[in-house]
């Protein structure tokens, strides 16, 4: 019986971190690999739509231990939020000399979002010790599911008689993003986590 309490006791303590498991399901497993070829910018709109709904969605366990366990915000303090803040106040200042105001519109919500992002992310990371291991392995199943996407889009592609149809027909395979440079980039850039 006694066994049974003192086993109790040390596990009430440990819980699972699902603020980080749903970061890494939301933001770095299935945020990369959204798109859609039918929008005019096939990657931007998409993925900023999403960012918004999944920052919503991370900060209700973050409301929640903040509320039931008193979630510090000493990470705060650190010195890339001044210097974010910076950024953010130059992206004010540089839309009021814009030649195209919605652009200008766009440049403040893109980065009061990746302001969102990093607070969230901070303040995640801060309360969560081995992280490591497990954002690695997020950043490998994005990779592979960016990849088997591009080998289908390769060998979907109709066979050719010419060498200019081969190259037009090369140019659409686009992967998760919009052009097949940024999918390589993408892929080249994702490359040391597999």
């Amino acid at each position: 019986m006694s066994k049974r309490k003192a086993k109790n006791k040390h596990t009430a303590g440990l819980t699972k971190p699902i603020a980080l498991f749903l970061f890494i399901g939301l933001i770095i497993i299935l945020l990369p690999v959204l798109f859609s070829k039918q929008t005019i910018d096939p990657v931007i709109s998409i993925r900023m739509l999403a960012l918004n709904i999944f920052l919503l969605i991370l900060i209700v366990p973050l409301v929640y231990q903040f509320v039931h366990r008193n979630l510090d915000f000493k990470f705060l303090h650190l010195a890339i939020f001044p210097l974010f803040l910076a950024y953010f106040g130059l992206t004010l200042l540089s839309s009021f000399f814009a030649i195209n105001p919605v652009e200008g519109y766009f440049d403040i919500s893109k980065t009061l979002l990746s302001f969102v992002l990093l607070i969230i992310a901070t303040g995640i990371f801060t309360r969560v010790r081995n992280y490591h291991l497990l954002i690695t392995k997020g950043f490998v199943i994005s990779t592979l599911i960016a990849g088997i996407n591009g080998i289908s889009q390769y060998f979907n592609i109709s066979p050719v008689e010419t060498d200019t149809e081969l190259f037009s027909t090369l140019y659409q395979i686009g992967g998760v993003m919009g052009h097949k440079n940024q999918f390589a980039l993408s892929l080249f850039l994702l490359l040391p986590f597999c």
